[in-house]
Formats: structure tokens, C-alpha cells, sequence
């Protein structure tokens, strides 16, 4: 797993920590339900540098059996679910908080694993 090292003449990150851990706790809970028993679901952070500024790359990775071409550009939207007893919010939660932060959610191409993203200035 990725550490995030951020320099002590950084500027550290501005977000709601509260919002930013639910949109993570949605983000590992989603990974949970759809990885296979015994499967893989990983978290990890990144600092990157865009031009003169920096981002934070929060992931979270699983193994499981991904989603379809034709669903990827909706599954962002509030009630979309393909779960009997998922309400479809999850996914939109974290859009929304990643919003408010002036950031971005998204699901990130990757090999054989699901990458969902979100992307903090």
C-alpha cells in the first residue's frame, strides 16, 4: 500500500475530514459488497502535482467482477444500483462530497481491479 508523504513546507490539505471519511466509508463499503470472498479491497493515497499545485488522490481498489461500458457514465447517479437492498446513494454521496471540495469521484480505468477515485485540490 501507498504512504502519502506530505513535506513540512507543504500547505496540508483543506477538506471536512468527517465528509471526506464518509465518502471513503461509502467507497470501502461499495468495495465490500462486490469483491469475491476472500477478495482484495485496498485504500490508498497519493499527493500529485498538477502545475504549481498539489492533489490529493484518495483510492480505493477491489477485485471485483467491475462494471459494465454501458453502465460506468451512470453509476454516479443518485438510485442507481444493481443490489436488491442498496438504496443508489453511495456512489452519488461521494460525488457530491468530492463536489463540495471543489474535487472529483470517479472510477479510474485499471487492469484486472476497480479503482474508484476522488480527487481533492
Amino acid at each position: 500500500m501507498a504512504k502519502l508523504q506530505i513535506d513540512a513546507t507543504d500547505k496540508p490539505p483543506a477538506f471536512d475530514p468527517a465528509q471526506v471519511a464518509r465518502a471513503l466509508d461509502n467507497f470501502v463499503t461499495n468495495a465490500l459488497q462486490h469483491a469475491p470472498s476472500g477478495g482484495r479491497v485496498e485504500v490508498q493515497a497519493h499527493k500529485l502535482s498538477v502545475g504549481d499545485s498539489h492533489v490529493l488522490r484518495l483510492e480505493v481498489v477491489d477485485n471485483g467482477p467491475g462494471v459494465s461500458a454501458d453502465d460506468r457514465e451512470h453509476i454516479f447517479e443518485p438510485f442507481m444500483t444493481w443490489r436488491v437492498d442498496g438504496s443508489g446513494l453511495g456512489l452519488a454521496v461521494v460525488r457530491e462530497i468530492a463536489s463540495a471540495h471543489r474535487g472529483w469521484a470517479y472510477l479510474a480505468d485499471y487492469r484486472d481491479a476497480m479503482r474508484f477515485v476522488i480527487e481533492l485540490p
